[in-house]
């Protein structure tokens, strides 16, 4: 089964979450709120959350690029639950006074660059 690409471009509702997985991994979710006012849940993983983590703040502007991911699992009173999350291969910080089009100013790299 492929992948469904998707992009997004809106800003950052709350600062990063960062955890890590029991096996050690980094583990970013940040949501994304577009002008129209839809949240667009947001995953990033290894050296690209430890970077999203450091730099993205409540409203910055940024451009997601990636695939989408659904989920599901029972949750501890045994509902079943489920979530569609875009799992981010690229994020672009934008600059916020074009609004109309996107002016990236930086990239963040799995690298911390």
């Amino acid at each position: 089964m492929s992948a469904i690409s998707a992009s997004c471009v809106g800003y950052v509702k709350y600062n990063p979450d960062l955890r890590f997985t029991s096996n050690g991994v980094a583990l970013c979710k940040f949501k994304v709120e577009n002008d129209n006012g839809s949240l667009y849940k947001i995953v990033t993983w290894e050296g690209l959350a430890s970077a999203c983590a450091e730099k993205l703040l409540r409203n910055d502007r940024v451009g997601i690029k990636g695939y989408l991911k659904h989920r599901e699992w029972v949750d501890s009173s045994g509902n079943k639950q489920d979530s569609t999350e875009i799992t981010a291969q690229r994020v672009l910080l934008l600059d916020p006074e074009f609004t109309d089009m996107a002016k990236v100013i930086g990239e963040i790299k799995a690298d911390g660059n």
